[in-house]
């Protein structure tokens, strides 16, 4: 009897233990999954915020939609994330780097630090603008830590405290309000705001505001001396 309860208590251990050894190698290589950088060195865009803001002062003067290359994109958000480890001392982010798709879905490469370690985080998202909510939302479809594919609800929650402040995660989605884009004149009234933003044909379509037309009406109240011409004067200037 004694010799039976021993063999089942060995033969218990051993399960045990293969059971253990088998949780210990899954998550290993979870780990090393998570931890492998398939695009290390691949990406790299110059730090350059000025193409693209001229690109979009000159269309916010008349209004008019921007089409803003990918490049371009690129370069303003490497000067961003450059800015923003300069006023931090350093940045959990390391990188933002993206690619328009023949499907005109956005790739978005992202190497982040987190408790020391150097995760590259792999995304593809769908961006549309929220004329209701007036804000952009990004529909973020799949998500890699390293090679390992997680799902989007559960992973998103992990990143967003390294969204600016104000964005919002929901489900599958994270949308980033109006506000986070607008820029007021210094001393006017006048603010640049977003209309619209979408992916169309491989670039970056900026819907804004008319800067033209929002500057004549801040004349026209600087100078509303009851001058019944004023509109046909300050449409002169303009034209």
């Amino acid at each position: 009897m004694e010799r039976q309860a021993s063999g089942r208590r060995s033969a218990i251990a051993a399960v045990v233990l293969g059971i253990l050894l088998a949780i210990s190698v899954a998550v290993i290589g979870a780990g090393v999954m998570i931890l492998k950088d398939s695009y290390a060195g691949q990406f790299y865009a110059e730090p350059d915020a000025l193409p693209l803001l001229r690109t979009a002062a000159k269309a916010a003067v008349t209004g008019e939609e921007a089409r803003i290359p990918v490049s371009e994109v690129n370069s303003f958000v490497a000067s961003m994330v450059e800015q923003r480890k300069a006023r931090e001392g350093g940045s959990s982010l390391e990188q933002v780097y993206l690619q328009i798709r023949e499907d005109q879905k956005i790739a978005v490469y992202t190497p982040v630090m987190a408790d020391g370690m150097r995760i590259a985080v792999t995304s593809v998202c769908s961006l549309s603008y929220d004329s209701q909510q007036r804000g952009i939302r990004v529909d973020v479809e799949e998500i890699r830590f390293g090679r390992m594919k997680l799902p989007v609800g559960m992973a998103l929650p992990m990143l967003e405290e390294k969204l600016p402040d104000g964005a919002v995660v929901t489900g599958g989605s994270i949308f980033f309000p109006i506000d986070l884009f607008e820029l007021s004149i210094p001393e006017t009234e006048i603010r640049l705001t977003v209309e619209d933003l979408r992916i169309e044909n491989g670039v970056l379509v900026l819907q804004t505001n008319s800067l033209a037309q929002d500057a004549k009406n801040y004349l026209s109240d600087l100078l509303n001396q009851g001058l019944s011409d004023i509109s046909d004067f300050l449409d002169s200037l303009w034209q």
